[in-house]
């Protein structure tokens, strides 16, 4: 039915030929996921819908979505990123990456809040990623990295910032 309505390619050699194709201009691949999926499964709930054209309204503006789109360009597929965690395959390269995207995150947190979430959900979010940056150190893993030839399985290099006895942190 979605190949006879135009919303999926009949075949992949004519991706064109669908309107997910055109619609397809996300900055990130987690938000071409996104979009796929709102595509293909639209909601019903008025309110959410509402909700989601006045983000969007709010977003088009060019002073405010050119630089989100600069930080979203350095936002790595985090989906893929944690799913590497989790099978247990991830690098310190990955772990790079994904503390890359969270301070990105952070700056976009910044620049929309009262835009995209409501105050108690960015602060909850901008705790959450501030929780994680100050628990590792990027300066070290760059650090241990140099000094290994391969990338190596997290936990290897102990990334992780010591605690200090003296201070309490």
């Amino acid at each position: 039915a979605l190949e006879q309505l135009a919303m999926l390619p009949p075949n992949s050699d004519k991706p064109q030929e669908s309107l997910l194709h055109w619609l397809q201009l996300a900055t990130t691949s987690m938000g071409r996921r996104a979009l796929r999926e709102r595509c293909l499964k639209p909601i019903t709930d008025l309110e959410e819908l509402e909700a989601r054209q006045e983000r969007i309204a709010a977003l088009r503006a060019e002073a405010v979505r050119q630089p989100l789109e600069a930080q979203l360009k350095g936002v790595y597929d985090l989906a893929r990123l944690y799913r590497r965690f989790q099978l247990g395959h991830g690098t310190t390269d990955d772990l790079l990456q994904l503390l890359g995207s969270y301070e990105r995150c952070a700056a976009i947190l910044t620049k929309t809040t009262g835009q995209l979430f409501g105050a108690e959900d960015a602060e909850a979010l901008q705790t959450h990623i501030t929780e994680l940056l100050d628990r590792w150190s990027a300066e070290r893993i760059r650090a241990n990295r140099a000094q290994v030839s391969d990338a190596i399985a997290v936990g290897a290099a102990h990334p992780w910032r010591r605690l200090s006895i003296v201070t309490g942190k």
